[in-house]
């Protein structure tokens, strides 16, 4: 299976990855308005590219409302990797590795199950052969131009 990116051909005709990042964090869970990847697919909010989340918490408080629906007060980092999969966005980040305030506890583990289950390679290696493979190789240098004969010296008069 291929990466879900999409790849388009910028104004100097070099592919460039074009998608969207968005964020999530539990002010936009809400189950009348809110915008989190777990209330609908990702073909409901028309964005018509490819939609990861740049920035997710590894677990999300939910309100009262939404907690009832969901049968739990909480998401957690697993759900929301399956969520996020399974209403066809493609992927997320957990904020974050270096914040000490909102330090990664569980996410790790999470990741790291999601990954060994995931239908596609998710490794930064696997990543550079695809990004690789989209550009075709450099044309060959065209060959070596002579220099020009030199000008005849100017008439004496």
């Amino acid at each position: 299976r291929e990466l879900p990116v999409a790849v388009t051909p910028s104004a100097e005709d070099d592919p460039c990855l074009d998608f969207y990042s968005v964020h999530f964090w539990e002010w936009m869970v809400d189950p009348r308005w809110g915008y989190d990847p777990c209330r609908a697919p990702a073909a409901y909010w028309q964005l018509g590219k490819p939609t990861t989340f740049g920035e997710m918490p590894e677990t999300i408080r939910l309100p009262p409302s939404a907690a009832a629906a969901h049968g739990s007060p909480t998401y957690t980092a697993a759900h929301i990797l399956e969520c996020t999969v399974n209403h066809g966005f493609h992927g997320g980040l957990f904020w974050a590795h270096n914040d000490p305030g909102r330090p990664l506890t569980t996410a790790y583990a999470s990741m790291n199950r999601f990954a060994s289950r995931a239908l596609v390679d998710v490794s930064t290696q696997s990543l550079v052969e695809w990004l690789a493979q989209l550009r075709p190789p450099n044309p060959p240098l065209p060959p070596p131009q002579r220099a020009p004969s030199p000008l005849p010296p100017p008439p004496r008069t």
